[in-house]
């Protein structure tokens, strides 16, 4: 006996194995069909400089956009982070410089709605900031452990 919906299942699949194996592949809205086999080129791919930003004095450690799309942090060996607001035009403008680190600051974590961000001193503390004001909402410190990165749970917590 066939199960119920197993030819969906398993068309399901076959795009996915599709999608999986697109070495190009970088978006969720492009369809894929059973009628010819999926391939994006290399064009796909953003290859042109659309704006360098400077407001970070040594080297960018960490780069990563909001899940809404809104906003992009830094991180930096000049021991601070930075909110960028992307504009609709997709510029990028700076929203709050993050400081009070007294040590590189290694990566960033976005809460899973985007209101507040983590950022992780090496070897050192965990800042929660708020997105809007820019505001350190609280420390994490942890004597004797060296950090080099943070994450949210699922749940926000």
């Amino acid at each position: 006996m066939i199960p119920e919906k197993r030819l969906l299942q398993l068309v399901e699949q076959a795009l996915d194995l599709q999608r999986v194996n697109c070495l190009f592949h970088n978006s969720l809205n492009e369809e894929t069909s059973l009628n010819a086999d999926h391939r994006c080129g290399r064009d796909n791919i953003p290859s042109k400089t659309v704006q360098i930003l400077h407001d970070h004095r040594y080297e960018v450690w960490y780069l990563k956009f909001s899940k809404n799309g809104k906003y992009l942090a830094s991180s930096s060996s000049d021991h601070s982070a930075i909110i960028w607001e992307v504009n609709s035009d997709g510029r990028v403008l700076l929203k709050h410089r993050l400081t009070g680190h007294q040590r590189p600051v290694s990566s960033v974590s976005w809460s899973p709605c985007d209101d507040q961000i983590l950022t992780c001193g090496v070897e050192e503390v965990i800042r929660r900031w708020d997105v809007s004001s820019g505001e350190c909402l609280h420390v994490y410190e942890k004597r004797l452990v060296g950090t080099v990165s943070c994450s949210w749970s699922p749940d926000g917590k």
